[in-house]
């Protein structure tokens, strides 16, 4: 009588809550703590320059440069300066986050079932 190896179950993207690594606060003005000292609250920009965008997700620029070729970033240009939209760069670093989970799920089976000695 032969065992028989079930197949590994699929990674699915529900398996894991990637958290925002960028989270934006959504508490009122008025919960911020009273101080008498004149308070500066900044917006937070809906953008990011190229350097900002590489330096998030851990590329070098001319590797950004080669998916804004290829069409996988669209990107304004102001300036001389070239702005991409922070929920695209948001959107793709979760991306990267949930291929990285899935592929050292795929390696962790792999050495259970022994593929690899």
């Amino acid at each position: 009588m032969t065992a028989t190896i079930a197949p590994p179950r699929p990674f699915l993207a529900t398996d894991r809550q990637v958290a925002d690594p960028f989270p934006v606060s959504s508490a009122p003005v008025s919960s911020a703590p009273v101080s008498s000292a004149p308070v500066s609250s900044a917006p937070v920009s809906s953008e990011y320059t190229i350097s900002e965008t590489a330096e998030i997700l851990d590329m070098s620029i001319e590797c950004l440069n080669d998916l804004i070729k290829i069409g996988l970033f669209e990107c304004r240009q102001e300036d001389g300066e070239r702005f991409i939209l922070r929920s695209t760069v948001l959107e793709f670093h979760r991306t990267q986050v949930r291929r990285e989970a899935a592929l050292n799920e795929l390696s962790r089976w792999d050495q259970e079932m022994g593929l690899y000695d």
